[in-house]
């Protein structure tokens, strides 16, 4: 799907090497592999406000970001308490961005949540990404994909 959503944007690559692990994928493990195949390169990790907020929990947040800067973006669901940014006292502030823009009320919840009630929220993704869903009856219960 991300293949999709980016097929006409040429300067967005997608890379699939998270989906080609065995087990479970940690956010470290592929800055460490872009780090080796890139290796001039900059890297950031966009999160949206509520990751951010859970950001010290991630396995091995510090070594995070001495390799990447870290980027985050208000949500409408964050919880209440400060941005990672607002909060951190030790924490080298040239590494976390905070981005102020305008909140989207959307999440990869609630979109999934429309498409299993058949009531999808397809502007929010691109036709080709509503048809692929759609096509393969992603998000329904096991009972529901007969329909």
């Amino acid at each position: 799907m991300a293949r999709l959503a980016f097929q006409d944007l040429p300067q967005v690559v997608v890379d699939d090497m998270e989906t080609r692990r065995a087990g479970p994928s940690f956010t470290l493990e592929t800055l460490r592999e872009l780090h080796k195949r890139h290796v001039n390169a900059s890297f950031y990790v966009l999160v949206g406000a509520d990751q951010g907020a859970g950001f010290t929990q991630w396995h091995q947040w510090e070594t995070i970001l001495e390799l990447a800067r870290l980027v985050v973006v208000p949500r409408p669901a964050a919880p209440e308490r400060p941005l990672v940014a607002d909060e951190w006292h030790n924490l080298p502030m040239d590494r976390v961005l905070r981005i102020n823009m305008p909140m989207m009320n959307i999440s990869s919840s609630l979109l999934r949540a429309s498409y299993a009630c058949f009531r999808p929220e397809s502007e929010l993704v691109s036709p080709r990404v509503d048809h692929y869903i759609q096509q393969h009856q992603l998000y329904l219960e096991p009972h529901d994909r007969s329909r």
